[in-house]
């Protein structure tokens, strides 16, 4: 494999910090799925349901895809733990947003579940990998 840059790294780095805090304003805001997205479901609240919800997954995914890619070591540890983390307290969020400012948010069990399937597809992919070439990370 080609070595990256260390200029690309550092670039992916704080692409990853945005996209966090991007992803953590979107979980909290009120109304998250446009109405012109409802509106073109012909399933409606069970497409919605499930567009949301393969989002949710989908998005820790890529996020610790993110972490796998561009960090090693403790720091890649720590930050696996943090979006882990992130998963419940967005959902905590929802919850007290919703308690506070009527957001239409709510915060539910089942999303963090939903969060941490997405980051446990990436790792048991990352486990598999590095079993079969070891060495690489």
């Amino acid at each position: 494999m080609p070595k990256v840059p260390i200029w690309f790294v550092r670039v992916a780095q704080v692409g990853f910090w945005l996209a966090l805090m991007i992803w953590s304003w979107l979980l909290v805001k009120t109304n998250p799925f446009p109405e012109t997205a409802r509106e073109l479901s012909n399933w409606g609240e069970w497409a919605t349901f499930l567009a949301a919800k393969t989002l949710h997954a989908g998005c820790y995914a890529v996020l610790t895809l993110w972490v796998w890619f561009f960090w090693s070591g403790r720091t890649q540890a720590m930050l696996f733990g943090i979006v882990l983390i992130h998963a419940i307290l967005s959902e905590v969020g929802q919850y007290l947003g919703n308690a506070w400012f009527a957001t239409g948010r709510s915060g539910c069990i089942r999303d963090v579940l939903i969060d941490w399937l997405g980051i446990t597809v990436v790792l048991i992919t990352r486990w598999l990998w590095t079993r079969q070439a070891p060495g690489s990370q």
